[in-house]
């Protein structure tokens, strides 16, 4: 039986059945596309898709922003730098494409470049982030839009779905969280919604990211993580969609950044955004916006990879080694995922209602250019 269902996998992944698929998708997109109906009455939704060195993907990507059935929607395509053959892709579909903008810049990274993509918006009622390797599926725009207006919440998650080929996975460390949708709620409803704290499949108004003053970090991995966490405390309430609103692609030749867990600069930049979230987190909860049981329910969370799906193919291997920890005499687990632990965080926040000194005691930092993530709280803005 584990034979036969390797065998499935396996012809889902690669092969003749994955390169049907996305041609029928293709095709799909297009004729999505050309129907389109442009209504600038409607709220209009801009979606910021930074690239660099996709040229495999970024076709399929564009394909399905552009073939979202929302009348009023704007594409802008922020080049990195790229140095493969991405820049003569967006230049085709932007010259068939009226609602789509592309700007160009030296490489300077992800935050840098999805910052670039905010700066230029000259008017919209919502911004998305889509990844360039990653898909958007159809109605995804429409039904975030319809939840944001029907609720009036200033930020709207969807549920991500893995993809490799043709296989569609949930991701074990986000998954339960949209079991069933929910409706103007607040992070002491649902505390372990911490643990999704990607940028792209969210949907947020634009007066309350420009209000909060939202801005990524750059130079950094996990450039998003302090920031959601931010957007969600700021949030007087969210809602959340339980329905597949963002494909996420899994690279089996681990190019993608958020899967460069070996590399120490990104365990490094992980571990800073880590320290960013447990400060805040402790700020919002002396302050009283926030139960204590978000932050002992985030520090739960960090144990967890935020980027893992369940798929036994791409799961990253947990080999316990003891360590001893630093509060009293409790031995905790430091795993590979972290060369400073987070296990070993969330498992002394159980024990002992605190988290573990291998964290607090290392010394504050902050990212260039993160001013929002370091405000200092008032009252939450919508």
């Amino acid at each position: 039986m584990e034979a036969l269902k390797a065998l499935i996998r396996k012809a889902l992944a690669t092969g003749p059945i994955p390169g049907v698929k996305y041609a029928l998708l293709r095709a799909i997109w297009w004729l999505a596309f050309k129907t389109q109906r442009r209504d600038r009455r409607m709220p209009k939704v801009t979606v910021v898709i930074p690239v660099y060195n996709v040229e495999s993907y970024l076709a399929d990507a564009l394909r399905s922003a552009r073939a979202q059935n929302w009348p009023n929607l704007e594409i802008i395509v922020v080049n990195d730098g790229a140095t493969d053959g991405s820049a003569a892709i967006i230049d085709r579909f932007f010259y068939r494409t009226p609602f789509m903008r592309t700007i160009v810049q030296q490489n300077a990274g992800l935050g840098a470049a999805r910052n670039a993509g905010l700066a230029a918006i000259e008017d919209t009622d919502y911004v998305m982030f889509l990844d360039s390797d990653d898909l958007l599926p159809l109605g995804s725009v429409r039904r975030f839009v319809e939840r944001a207006e029907s609720s009036g919440s200033p930020l709207v998650v969807g549920k991500a779905v893995c993809f490799y080929g043709a296989r569609y996975f949930d991701r074990t460390s986000t998954a339960a969280f949209f079991t069933k949708s929910h409706k103007a709620i607040s992070v002491n409803d649902l505390p372990e919604i911490l643990g999704d704290a990607t940028s792209w499949n969210k949907l947020y108004n634009w007066q309350f990211w420009q209000a909060n003053h939202f801005k990524f970090p750059v130079g950094v991995a996990y450039e998003d993580m302090t920031l959601v966490v931010t957007a969600y405390l700021a949030a007087k309430q969210f809602d959340v969609i339980a329905n597949a609103s963002y494909f996420w692609r899994v690279r089996a030749e681990g190019e993608s950044l958020s899967k460069r867990r070996t590399e120490l600069k990104s365990l490094q930049d992980r571990l800073l955004s880590m320290e960013q979230i447990d400060k805040i987190l402790r700020l919002s909860t002396e302050r009283g916006f926030i139960t204590p049981n978000v932050h002992l329910s985030w520090l739960a969370a960090s144990s967890r990879s935020t980027y893992h799906c369940s798929s036994s193919r791409f799961r990253s291997p947990i080999r316990p080694s003891s360590t001893n920890c630093t509060i009293g005499r409790a031995s905790c687990w430091r795993t590979r995922r972290s060369r400073f632990g987070p296990n070993r965080a969330a498992s002394c926040a159980r024990r002992y209602g605190r988290p573990c000194t291998a964290l607090a005691s290392r010394p504050s930092s902050s990212f260039p250019n993160s001013a929002a993530s370091h405000r200092q709280f008032s009252e939450p803005q919508s």
